[in-house]
């Protein structure tokens, strides 16, 4: 065989068509269509066979958003570069949560403020793509912009610690330059999409105002970058903390990413023209919230996986409340997914449904870091427990040894007791304290907790435990209420029902959310103290969830059974609604057309004097009607 059999040099393909280019800028904007291709459709007339008209009044009242709004090009899915700019957003999670466990109330802070950066920049960039992305080379040269913003955060998360602003500000005023960068192309995305617009007043308004929010949002960041304090290389390594510029500009941070998104999500709701009606908002959201669960799974495996590399043998109590863990995310997935109703989303509410998953992703987030947490510890206090009694033990045994020691040279030389040195048992003591804590030390250090040699009385290890089970049940029990809130938000004319599905979730959320304080009321109890060194933190929290979804269904399930045979409200209100402007449709195409039939009778009545005066001019019949 030839190499040019092999190598062909045809211009196109064997079907007859070419790779297109991707072009140098694309217009976010349909096709225009033309008021030729508007159709006239009488009642009872099959669409496909309805004959076209040029009445250029129905064209004008049928084709509104030609004339005043544009139409914009709608996604109903993902595109493969949005889902690559998730992944960018999967390393950052990654990437924190290994360098930045939650350990204490700082640790805690640093986390979720680390996560609102993130989580807002993620959600502007979306905001514009579900609208007005295009396959295009600028949109391309957009996306690599993006995509280093996310990396550089990624870098600066590195050395991201709010509790010592002074030590690494440059990190932070780094994350201020990125900042700004991302805003600043965010806002050429939009100037392009206004250049395209310009023959729509009505569209014009929202973009240059969405245009001057990140412009605004660009100037606040960079005045955070001149905010931060270097005046000397001195200041870099006061590790106090006491930088009194510090603490409020790392806060303008959340502030502006916050208001920003507000604002555009505000300008949104005022002006339809530019809102997120048919578009993928929703199943953007839907996919972050998996991109959440997947982390949290993540974090389980590397609990098991340091647990597997340094146990010689592990509890069944271990697995136990791992498989709570994996079972606890998939009913939240059942709970989350299970509530999402596409059909029944208004205008307004899906944005403020979509604004409301940043408590939502932070609880979830919490909820599953915590159980990966709580994993580890239950392997943990193991081996803390076995070193206690071995220090019990060992003790008890000295005490033993030196009691035969004194009675055997009692008996020996009781002539001469009177003459020994006091027996001082402090230093063998001592040395059994050492030997325990060489062995925490040694516990704390093989499942990756960081241990302070010169503190001795562990409490910034033990606290850990404590920090972990304060917000474990309170992230909890404020994700099933926010649940509670999204339903109500992304359900219209609900149905009794459905209430009562929000009602439960929220009653489910509250009693939850008590169940911290009520553990830390009660800390001293031994009682408390067995649950929360047990197996069972995890575990009550998947029942609870599990109980929630159980019930759900029977209430979905009796609501179904009782109104068998009957339509919905929302189903008889849309088809009551789309009855009414069947109806208006066609009193208005009768109502023109009798004003066309008259128009045609009074041009017939005008030229009726000539015809008779020129009977050449009299037209046949049949051609003047067609």
């Amino acid at each position: 065989m030839s190499l040019s059999r092999v190598i062909q040099r045809r211009p196109f393909a064997h079907d007859g068509f070419r790779r297109k280019a991707v072009p140098w800028i694309a217009s976010p904007l349909q096709p225009s269509t033309k008021a030729s291709r508007e159709y006239t459709v009488t009642p009872g007339e099959d669409p496909k066979t309805a004959k076209r008209t040029n009445d250029p009044s129905l064209s004008e009242r049928s084709s509104l958003a030609d004339n005043e709004l544009p139409r914009f090009r709608y996604h109903h899915e993902s595109s493969t570069i949005e889902l690559f700019y998730d992944l960018f957003l999967v390393a950052n999670l990654t990437s924190f949560t290994a360098d930045h466990e939650i350990i204490n109330g700082q640790s805690l802070r640093n986390y979720v403020g680390f996560f609102t950066i993130v989580w807002f920049t993620w959600l502007e960039t979306s905001l514009f793509d579900v609208r007005f992305a295009t396959e295009s080379v600028f949109t391309r040269i957009c996306k690599a912009i993006a995509f280093a913003a996310m990396t550089g955060i990624a870098a600066c998360g590195a050395n991201y610690n709010t509790g010592e602003v002074s030590e690494h500000l440059r990190t932070f005023r780094s994350l201020s330059i990125i900042l700004m960068i991302s805003r600043l192309a965010l806002a050429i995305q939009y100037i392009v999409v206004l250049l395209y617009v310009h023959k729509y007043p009505r569209t014009q308004a929202p973009l240059l105002a969405t245009i001057a929010i990140l412009l605004l949002s660009a100037i606040a960041f960079l005045g955070t970058f001149f905010a931060f304090n270097l005046n000397d290389e001195s200041n870099e390594h006061n590790t106090s903390g006491s930088n009194s510029s510090g603490p409020p500009v790392y806060i303008s941070h959340y502030i502006i990413v916050c208001v920003e998104t507000i604002g555009v999500i505000a300008i949104s709701c005022i002006w339809r023209s530019i809102s997120f009606k048919k578009t993928h908002l929703v199943e953007r959201i839907g996919l972050l919230t998996l991109i959440i669960m997947g982390e949290g799974i993540i974090g389980i495996t590397k609990s098991i996986s340091k647990i597997l590399q340094n146990a010689a043998n592990t509890a069944a109590s271990v697995f136990g409340i791992t498989i709570s863990a994996v079972l606890l995310l998939y009913f939240v997935w059942i709970l989350y997914f299970d509530q999402i109703d596409h059909d029944r989303f208004g205008t307004i509410r899906q944005q403020v449904w979509a604004i409301l998953h940043f408590p939502l992703h932070t609880a979830l987030i919490l909820v599953s870091e915590g159980s990966a947490t709580l994993i580890l510890w239950k392997a943990i206090i193991r081996y803390l427990v076995e070193a206690l009694a071995i220090q019990v033990q060992a003790t008890d045994m000295n005490e033993t040894l030196f009691r035969l020691d004194v009675e055997s040279f009692i008996n020996s030389s009781l002539t001469d007791i009177r003459q020994l040195p006091a027996n001082d048992s402090s230093g063998r003591n001592d040395t059994i304290v050492g030997i325990r804590d060489d062995m925490f030390n040694l516990v704390f250090g093989a499942f990756g907790i960081e241990v302070n040699q010169e503190d001795t009385t562990w409490d910034p290890q033990l606290s850990i435990f404590d920090t972990v089970i304060f917000y474990y049940y309170l992230a909890a029990g404020v994700f099933v209420i926010l649940l509670a809130v999204l339903y109500s938000f992304g359900k219209t004319n609900k149905s009794r029902g459905e209430w009562f599905s929000a009602v439960l979730r929220l009653v489910v959320g509250i009693g939850l959310c008590t169940t911290t304080p009520a553990l830390v009321l009660r800390s001293d109890k031994s009682s408390t103290r067995g649950f929360v060194f047990s197996a069972w933190t995890v575990t009550v929290v998947m029942l609870v969830y599990f109980v929630l979804i159980i019930l759900d269904n029977l209430l979905d399930w009796y609501a179904d059974k009782k109104s068998s045979g009957q339509k919905p409200t929302y189903i008889e209100d849309t088809e009551r609604s789309l009855e009414g402007e069947e109806d208006a449709l066609v009193k208005q195409t009768n109502t023109d057309m009798a004003e066309q039939g008259e128009t045609i009778r009074l041009r017939l009545v005008e030229i009726s004097p000539a015809d008779e005066a020129d009977p050449r001019r009299v037209e046949d019949p049949q051609s003047s009607r067609s």
